[in-house]
């Protein structure tokens, strides 16, 4: 030791043993005796003020990890609270998040209108859940309705606390069932609390957490983060009832979209089959008169034939049950009959249509109709888009495992900012004038993607546009495949 060190430390006289023992490299006595004469320069209070500010440094540090912890799990939970989907998968993670973490066992519940479900139970032992799953049945049926401290959280929207005497009394008044007596025992509650998930003033449901150690109340900062926690927790049951009823509402209608496309259809049928009865009835002028009208009619029931039709694919297709029948398939075939189907409209229009096929026969496994559709449609956008003198091409190629098919045009194109949607159901570029409800698109990629394909497009402003698929040559396993 130095000493300058050395005349600072002897200035007073209960530094001296300490002095001694840095100055000879020992370690500290465990307990050093201190005998105090005088205190000239106030070193006492100077020391008892350093060991309070140290407490109060300490006490600081202590109580601000514990706010940044809680603040971090309450962050944490809400994000995983949010992300669940459904109502189910809420629960469940409020099980995870309360159990054990803040109690010994959980029963969490949901209210719609005078209907109290369980829907998760959670203990830190997993023997025990079966106690839990009593208590949870006794709490949510009707012995539950009628006990005063389970009405204060199911209709009342209020917090319980119960512990000691109060808690025993409880737990007589909720049913002198032997299951609720055995689980009340088996789990050997000490503590018991209750709360309300409430929003926009609607009790949704509730938690009630139990623990078998007698704990100390918690603190205010504790007991805000439980409070928090329990407001995350409503907000996000709230969240998830919300998706449930609109998950529900989407497949009812759904259904119906199906049920009404289906009867439509069988409607439209009849009346395109009665209308070839009569459409060589009459002559003269009245007869040309009646065979116009009769021409317009069947024009416009053939349009709500294909809408209705359009529909019903659509919806088979969001469900995943559409239908794929595949067969072995020449691709010449195919490209053959989708130009032939077109071939006179292009020509009313002065669009020249070309077809480009594989050389060497070429054969694919796939659903003849279904494919003959999506080349309709993409057939049909191009001659609605391309101008008179425009050119329209079909094009199959070969590559070995798999075949790629493509409708280009010469047409408007399509702007870059449309592209990434362009196939998304009843989205209609900016470019249509000419009606439709913007399935087409959508329903091609879906057949095309059942085949086990994919479809893509390229397009520029003002040059023209290309959609093109590849489908693989042999039948995905999860096809229907005839004869088989």
């Amino acid at each position: 030791m130095s000493d300058g060190l050395k005349s600072d430390f002897g200035k007073y006289v209960f530094m001296t043993d300490v002095s001694a023992a840095v100055d000879g490299n020992q370690e500290p006595p465990p307990t050093i005796r201190v005998t105090i004469r005088d205190d000239p320069f106030g070193v006492l209070q100077l020391t008892e003020s350093m060991r309070k500010s140290v407490e109060v440094v300490t006490d600081l540090l202590v109580h601000t990890t514990l706010e940044e912890t809680r603040a971090r799990f309450l962050a944490e939970a809400s994000l995983r609270l949010f992300a669940s989907s459904g109502e189910d998968a809420t629960f469940v993670t409020l099980s995870r998040l309360f159990v054990p973490m803040l109690a010994d066992g959980a029963c969490f519940f949901s209210i719609h209108g005078d209907d109290v479900r369980c829907r998760a139970v959670a203990h830190a032992d997993p023997a025990k859940e079966r106690f839990v799953l009593a208590l949870a049945k006794a709490l949510g049926g009707e012995a539950g309705k009628h006990t005063e401290w389970i009405e204060h959280v199911f209709d009342r929207g209020l917090c319980i606390e119960l512990s000691g005497q109060t808690l025993a009394n409880a737990v007589a008044s909720l049913s002198n069932d032997r299951d609720v007596s055995e689980a009340s025992s088996g789990l050997g509650i000490h503590w018991l609390e209750g709360w309300p998930l409430v929003s926009n003033h609607r009790v949704l449901g509730a938690i009630f957490l139990f623990g078998g150690t007698l704990r100390h109340k918690l603190d205010i900062a504790g007991g805000d983060m439980l409070q928090s926690l329990a407001h995350c927790a409503s907000l996000a049951v709230d969240n998830a009832q919300v998706h449930d009823v609109a998950r529900q509402s989407i497949r009812a209608r759904e259904h119906l979209m199906a049920v009404s496309a289906h009867d439509l259809r069988n409607s439209l049928s009849l009346a395109l089959m009665s209308l070839s009865t009569i459409d060589g009835v009459g002559e003269g002028s009245n007869g040309t008169l009646q065979k116009s009208r009769i021409a317009l009619l069947r024009k416009g029931l053939g349009r709500m034939q294909r809408l209705v039709d359009d529909l019903l694919d659509f919806s088979t297709i969001e469900t995943g049950h559409l239908s794929i029948s595949s067969t072995e398939q020449s691709v010449t075939t195919i490209v053959d009959e989708a130009m032939e189907a077109f071939r006179e409209a292009a020509l009313l229009k002065g669009i020249t249509l070309v077809g480009r096929k594989p050389a060497e026969p070429c054969r694919i496994d796939c659903d003849a109709f279904r494919l003959f559709q999506v080349l309709s449609n993409l057939l049909g956008n191009a001659l609605k888009f391309t101008p008179m003198g425009g050119k329209i091409t079909v094009t199959a190629i070969d590559y070995v495992d798999e075949v790629e098919f493509s409708v280009s045009d010469t047409g408007c194109g399509i702007a870059p900012t449309e592209l990434p949607r362009i196939f998304e159901a009843y989205r209609r570029a900016a470019r249509s004038r000419l009606g439709g409800v913007g399935l087409g698109l959508s329903i091609a990629k879906g057949i095309v993607e059942s085949h086990g394909g994919r479809m893509g497009v390229e397009s520029r402003l003002g040059e023209g546009t290309v959609f093109f698929f590849r489908l693989p040559k042999r039948a995905p396993l999860n096809s229907k495949i005839d004869g088989v």
